[in-house]
């Protein structure tokens, strides 16, 4: 993976690379971003349906 070798490269002893740490916590934050978005949509809908059936039922 590319998040894992420029993670390497910038925790290397004595590289300092504030540029490439920015670089490299911006993509996880992208790639993070991009795979909750549908499990949290996921979340939010099943839980819709449950509200919603326990006041059908209540």
């Amino acid at each position: 993976m590319a998040l894992i070798s420029e993670l390497k490269k910038v925790s290397s002893p004595g590289n300092l690379d504030h540029v490439a740490l920015e670089k490299v916590r911006w993509a996880i934050r992208q790639r993070t971003r991009k795979l909750l978005a549908p499990l949290s949509a996921e979340l939010f809908e099943t839980a819709d349906d449950f509200l919603f059936s326990r006041a059908q039922n209540g």
